[in-house]
């Protein structure tokens, strides 16, 4: 059987696992359009930890055959950060795999499983690997049933919550203690830099810079703001990633990418940029990112030059987050004082 399959983050091995089973797989991370999948004809599409909807007129290419892999108890937490919300919601936590519909991780439900998380023992980062080895085992446990549609699916009943939950993320109440987790007033207070994992850039990553960079918001606060193209972008990434001078990291954080950060060596400083993912801009990251990232490149690189980042005045935002990530000011431009990270790195 011929499978697209719809990946991201974790998602590979799992199709990997599915060729050793005989499948035929292509497997895409980007974003996929109608033409794209009649050019590739499968016969079924696996969707997990894919970033992008998919359409209603990609799901009738397929006739319908096409799944998804969430790690909630539907019809609780769809959407974004499933496992983040059944904390600070005190919801089911378990993992579904689903048709897809028109709507987002609304569709009829395959097979599910309730998932006992040690709620004084387990993370969110600890339960987040849970749950992904839960759907994983589901998934391969049942796949032959699945695509032979052995198993009656059953409409979404009860429970449920909301699919866009951005205002929620920077208003969330306080609590002192819930579930086993500590909660703080939000979302940002309760990320620490623990949480993120940074990693070198990797050439599957251009197509999210392309995404980022592209934002309204990024132009805006960019020197050039005008649109990018895709030729400009990939004559840019390959040129970046050749560069020696240049080093490069991605950010992730439950399993998503949440932003990059560029260390440019030039004759008297080091330059440092920063691009969020849009997804995660105002949700307190950017300041971790900017602490987690360099010290990384600190202790990789042993530097002796200052870091500087140079910022548009009127961009008090990302002023703000240099600042609370050690940064001080030198007129238009940020410092990093070499010495006080040498120090942090090394206590």
């Amino acid at each position: 059987m011929k499978i697209l399959f719809l990946g991201g983050n974790l998602a590979r091995t799992l199709a990997d696992w599915m060729e050793s089973q005989g499948e035929e797989v292509i497997y895409r991370e980007d974003k996929i359009t109608t033409d794209d999948v009649k050019k590739v004809n499968p016969d079924f599409i696996v969707s997990y930890n894919y970033k992008y909807i998919i359409s209603k007129e990609i799901i009738e290419c397929v006739g319908g055959k096409a799944v998804n892999l969430h790690i909630s108890l539907l019809p609780w937490n769809r959407s974004y950060h499933p496992n983040v919300w059944s904390f600070l919601d005190d919801t089911p936590k378990g993992v579904t795999i689903h048709y897809i519909d028109a709507g987002i991780d609304t569709g009829d439900i395959i097979i599910q499983k309730g998932v006992y998380i040690d709620e004084d023992k387990e993370t969110l980062k600890s339960s987040y690997e849970i749950l992904h080895r839960e759907i994983q085992a589901l998934f391969k446990e049942n796949w032959n049933k699945i695509k032979n549609g052995e198993i009656a699916p059953q409409k979404q009943t009860g429970g449920g919550a909301c699919t866009t939950r951005e205002k929620a993320l920077n208003s969330s109440p306080s609590s002192k203690k819930k579930d086993g987790i500590q909660q703080s007033e939000n979302l940002k207070n309760s990320i620490t830099e623990a949480d993120l994992r940074i990693r070198n850039l990797e050439a599957d990553d251009i197509n999210d810079l392309f995404d980022w960079r592209n934002n309204p918001d990024v132009r805006k606060n960019s020197f050039n703001t005008n649109p990018i193209s895709w030729d400009e972008h990939n004559k840019w990434f390959e040129t970046m990633n050749k560069d020696l001078n240049t080093t490069n990291y991605i950010a992730c954080w439950e399993g998503n990418k949440i932003g990059s950060i560029r260390f440019e060596n030039k004759d008297i400083a080091i330059k440092v940029s920063v691009m969020l993912n849009p997804d995660f801009i105002g949700k307190g990251f950017g300041s971790k990112l900017i602490k987690v990232g360099t010290e990384k490149f600190i202790n990789k690189k042993k530097i002796n030059k200052p870091i500087i980042a140079e910022i548009k005045k009127d961009n008090i935002a990302s002023i703000k987050v240099f600042q609370k990530a050690g940064f001080k000011e030198s007129h238009v431009t940020y410092m990093l004082d070499l010495s006080e990270s040498i120090l942090c790195a090394n206590r």
